[in-house]
């Protein structure tokens, strides 16, 4: 069963026929526990070291430095794990996934890599840019980059703004067995609740494939108190769910998301934060 599991996540990843997620399908496999416990929806919450991935303009509101890093048996069948850094208007992100010894010479092993900054402009504006790289090791040798930008609007509604592959290099170069970053526009939006102190909370959703299809619509929220967050989130065939812990510096995510067809996939997180 796992090396049936195993072969579709790969299939996924490594066919060019896949073009929905395309080249960038081992980097979104590497978020945080956070976003995924919000069903993806965090384009315009990007309010942490996170934001390297889901929207670098988020990056011009950190007001300190912090170390994160994730882990997820994707599907219960991939091994996924990102390492990063982010703080005021900068981040980098690297991502691992390997899906073990399938078969006897069948394996999947990919590395990717974001660097990516943020900076305000006027007012509540922020404007970013982010480059992503990938390079498959197994079962073929390719690499491939490419730069986004990134717009992020903090007023009574927060909007934001992402524009995939500006310039890009496909993975495998021009051939005909070439991967490409599909060049594709997300929208999203977050609202803050009003609710009574010292419970905090937000909704938020998010459109992504415009302009190329095909459309994905995500959407979720959080609640905090205090130093515990809950949250919840729906995606394509998926419904997702996970918590915090915040002592400090110190923050603990997890998630679980829930697959129409494949297993469950369960991730946690740890981030620390400096003064």
């Amino acid at each position: 069963m796992r090396a049936i599991l195993a072969l579709l996540v790969v299939w996924g990843m490594a066919t060019p026929t896949f073009a929905y997620h395309g080249a960038g399908l081992p980097l979104e496999l590497g978020g945080g526990a956070r976003a995924l416990g919000m069903g993806g929806a965090f384009l315009a919450v990007a309010d942490d070291e996170w934001a390297t991935l889901s929207n670098p303009a988020g990056l011009s509101g950190l007001r300190r430095w912090g170390f994160t890093g994730t882990h997820a048996r994707q599907f219960g069948a991939v091994s996924v794990t990102t390492l990063g850094v982010a703080g005021p208007w900068l981040g980098v992100l690297l991502t691992v996934v390997d899906s073990g010894l399938i078969e006897p010479d069948l394996s999947y092993v990919a590395l990717g890599g974001v660097a990516a900054a943020g900076i305000p402009v006027w007012g509540g504006l922020s404007v970013g840019v982010r480059g992503r790289a990938v390079r498959n090791v197994a079962p073929g040798d390719a690499a491939g980059w490419a730069v986004d930008g990134a717009l992020l609007w903090r007023g009574p509604v927060v909007v934001a703004l992402l524009w995939e592959a500006l310039w890009a290099e496909p993975i495998g170069g021009s051939g005909s067995h070439s991967e490409p970053w599909p060049q594709r526009l997300a929208l999203g939006a977050a609202l803050p609740l009003p609710l009574p102190r010292p419970v905090s909370g937000q909704v938020a959703a998010s459109v992504e494939g415009l302009g190329t299809g095909p459309l994905s619509v995500r959407g979720g929220g959080e609640l905090w108190l205090q130093g515990l967050g809950l949250r919840a989130g729906l995606s394509p065939g998926t419904f997702s769910y996970g918590l915090s812990v915040r002592l400090g510096g110190l923050q603990l995510d997890w998630a679980t998301v829930l697959h129409g067809i494949l297993g469950p996939t369960y991730r946690g997180t740890v981030t620390i934060r400096f003064q």
